[in-house]
């Protein structure tokens, strides 16, 4: 049986952070609470299951704290998560947090992501490409543009763009499936059984 103690406890203080701010009218800032320690028990309740209590956390924090960009991200992985998934929502939220760190390759590919989700493959081609630009050796970057170049049935392409990927970021499995489908496509069912192994 699954402890139930953290969620309980988690509960316990959202009950209590919840109870102070109506009963007693203060105010966030008065309360002096840490956008950390808000966050920890937002994380502590998404990982108990309760998403839901999670996200009004986090959009409380986001209310007070809109340049926070942690927030930003998290609300943008929990709507792009979400079923069904709320796409335009983590677009907004992914945006925010793009516009706090606009030259961050992390928080552009979060962004495209979303778009690619969304099937928008030309907002996200446009931003993978600045993600590259602003630092090459960025794999994730280089891995979505691979998988774009293969949807559009440009396996040439395809296969030295996903090859780089591979070269910056070995470790995972997404890169080596994608060369081993771009492979395959090209007629080379050899090296892409090598690449499939290469994913497990």
């Amino acid at each position: 049986m699954r402890n139930l103690f953290p969620a309980a406890c988690a509960l316990a203080l959202w009950t209590l952070h919840t109870y102070v701010f109506e009963r007693f009218a203060i105010t966030p800032a008065q309360l002096a609470e840490s956008v950390a320690s808000q966050m920890v028990l937002a994380m502590s309740l998404e990982r108990a299951g309760n998403v839901a209590l999670c996200v009004r956390i986090l959009e409380d924090i986001e209310r007070l704290h809109p340049g926070n960009y942690d927030v930003h991200h998290e609300l943008g992985m929990l709507r792009r998560d979400a079923d069904p998934p709320a796409l335009s929502e983590s677009i907004r939220q992914f945006s925010m947090a793009l516009a706090i760190r606009p030259r961050s390759p992390h928080a552009i590919v979060d962004l495209a992501q979303v778009f690619l989700l969304a099937e928008d493959v030309p907002a996200a081609e446009r931003l993978l490409v600045e993600a590259r630009r602003l630092d090459l050796a960025y794999a994730p970057a280089w891995l979505y543009l691979g998988a774009i170049r293969a949807g559009q049935r440009d396996f040439a392409a395809a296969e030295g763009i996903l090859r780089k990927s591979i070269e910056l970021d070995p470790g995972p499995w997404q890169p080596h499936v994608n060369f081993g489908m771009t492979l395959r496509a090209l007629g080379r069912p050899e090296e892409a059984a090598t690449a499939f192994r290469e994913a497990v």
